[in-house]
């Protein structure tokens, strides 16, 4: 890959096929973006900036880099699968935690938490004008939020099916 210098106006280009090359094993080795820059010495704003870039054109040093960025996500996720794809014969939890992940519509689980005051009616709020659409709230984030109330309300029950 060449890359043409960039004339003497404004600060040294950073991104070369060097630095590209570094940060795209860091990516295919499974690392974290931030990973990745910390160990390029990069920031991450420079990384998102790069890879704005490179969505903006269609050829160029910046568009060879988010594309090989891809390619090195989907190199690490093939990866981690086809290792994990391994324990399925030794471990039934491999296989079912594979399935909720790969197809959650089918295969995941299907957790239900109901939070609710006092002998199952509504739970009072300070302010009454809150209105608060709890079904668009993860599972993770219901059960946060029945551990905070929990703490401040002693009739809150949780129910987990």
């Amino acid at each position: 890959m060449a890359y043409k210098k960039r004339g003497k106006i404004g600060a040294p280009l950073k991104l070369d096929a060097a630095l590209q090359k570094q940060f795209v094993g860091y990516i295919a080795e499974g690392q974290y973006f931030e990973t990745a820059c910390a160990l390029c010495k990069i920031t991450y704003p420079t990384f998102r900036k790069w890879m704005i870039k490179g969505a903006a054109e269609e050829t160029g040093i910046y568009h060879e880099f988010m594309v090989a960025v891809q390619e090195a996500e989907a190199v690490s996720e093939r990866d981690a699968v086809l290792y994990w794809k391994q324990f399925f014969n030794q471990d039934y939890k491999a296989v079912r935690d594979f399935m909720d992940r790969r197809f959650r519509n089918k295969w995941g689980r299907k957790d239900v938490m109901e939070i609710s005051g006092p002998d199952g009616g509504p739970i009072q709020t300070q302010n009454q004008n809150l209105n608060v659409d709890l079904s668009k709230l993860s599972y993770d984030e219901l059960e946060q939020l029945s551990i905070i109330l929990k703490k401040t309300e002693p009739d809150v029950k949780q129910i987990t099916q």
